[in-house]
């Protein structure tokens, strides 16, 4: 009798895998959360990889930023210097709850570019990189010398001639103190576009409105007019490390830069997306490039002295 209640237990607990090429439901806890993502999906269809990098893979994402370079570097010239170069104000995006965050993705225009440039500077070549979703994270996915963030902003591009490669800019952003005067930083005046009165009744005062309403997944609506340009600029101030999707399949494809600079804003704005989207987290992962004992480490200002001064928090802050 107990044999067979552990059997059925374990069966019950079991992550279910799709055999019909289709792409398995998954989440970030339980049975089918970030240990078992590998086992959802653990063979290739001709429209799409594996999942195993998830659990195998060698440059998997998030990590502790404590290994990141300050500068691209070994192999990486290419990535050596960033700048963003959005629309002050952006066309029209398709906001979706898609179960797993806030995704907002620009629909085609042709009079509009989403673009990130990345410049080889010995070489002086440049690739460019169109920017496919922003969505977030709560709590934040990457730590900064062991300190996690309630939230994180990923804007996702694609390489303009190859959409199999991609870069990442991460923002940090932590929750100011109800004391606290906060000036219309970039990242502040960015996110209260989308909920802009801490006690917005109406749609037009704050966007997320009828998402904290209903929780149906695959709800969709079009906004326009994002202040972009707020973002726009070079980003000289941030770790660059190469590394993963950090959702499945979990491809080590992607190019990341984090922001330094730990962004600001009100409470009210990050209770309205974390009423959203919940816990929507990966843990952090080995990356052998970004492991300081790695036989590949060549940092470069690695210390945790090289960001004090420079972060809008300094090192001692960020190890609270």
């Amino acid at each position: 009798m107990k044999s067979a209640l552990l059997g059925l237990f374990l069966l019950l607990t079991l992550p279910f895998v799709h055999c019909d090429g289709k792409n398995p439901d998954w989440h970030y806890s339980g049975p089918s959360g970030p240990l078992n993502w590998h086992l959802l999906k653990p063979d290739s269809t001709p429209d799409s990889p594996s999942w195993a990098a998830c659990h195998i893979g060698h440059r998997q994402s998030p990590i502790d930023l404590t290994g990141a370079y300050n500068k691209p570097s070994h192999g990486a010239e290419d990535y050596y210097y960033m700048r963003i170069e959005y629309p002050a104000h952006s066309g029209k995006f398709a906001m979706k709850n898609n179960g797993h965050t806030m995704e907002f993705s620009p629909y085609p225009d042709p009079h509009l570019k989403y673009k990130l440039k990345t410049y080889n500077q010995e070489e002086k070549h440049e690739t460019n990189w169109t920017l496919v979703n922003f969505h977030f994270h709560t709590p934040g996915e990457h730590l900064a010398y062991g300190r996690g963030f309630p939230m994180e902003l990923h804007f996702v591009h694609q390489d303009e001639n190859d959409s199999n490669r991609k870069v990442v800019l991460g923002l940090l952003i932590d929750i100011a103190d109800c004391d606290e005067p906060l000036h219309d930083g970039t990242t502040r005046s960015f996110l209260k576009y989308f909920c802009a009165e801490q006690h917005a009744t109406e749609k037009n005062q704050c966007r997320l409105l009828p998402f904290t309403q209903s929780k149906d997944i695959g709800q969709k609506d079009d906004i326009e007019n994002i202040p972009l340009g707020h973002l726009n600029g070079w980003y000289s101030n941030r770790w660059f490390y190469f590394g993963s999707l950090t959702t499945p399949p979990c491809s080590e494809n992607v190019g990341w830069y984090v922001w330094k600079e730990v962004q600001k804003v009100d409470r009210y704005v990050y209770d309205m997306f974390q009423s959203i989207m919940g816990f929507n987290s990966r843990f952090v992962q080995y990356n052998k490039d970004a492991n300081p004992h790695s036989a590949e480490w060549t940092s470069q200002e690695s210390s945790k002295d090289s960001v004090e001064g420079r972060n809008f928090n300094t090192a001692a802050e960020l190890k609270r």
